[in-house]
């Protein structure tokens, strides 16, 4: 898939690295964010070379936390990532 608000790449040693790509908008999630984001994780958690996901930023700052669990099932406590 190609993403336009997120980058996505998983290395040689089964690591994805999915990153928030909206700089000038200092990473503020909206709901293509949001939809790119669920995709990727689920893409991940999908690939069986993947042992392990790093969810970066390429702001220069990051915003405060917001709770995002309401818009990303995937990332609900109770569908926790169970990657091999």
């Amino acid at each position: 898939m190609d993403f336009q608000t997120i980058l996505y790449e998983v290395d040689d040693q089964g690591i994805a690295t999915i990153t928030l790509n909206r700089p000038d908008k200092l990473n503020a999630l909206n709901t293509r964010l949001l939809d790119e984001l669920d995709t990727a994780i689920r893409q991940a958690r999908a690939d069986r070379r993947v042992s392990a996901v790093i969810l970066t930023g390429a702001a220069r700052k990051v915003l405060p936390p917001v709770p995002i669990s309401r818009s990303l099932p995937s990332l609900m406590p109770s569908r926790a990532i169970g990657l091999p």
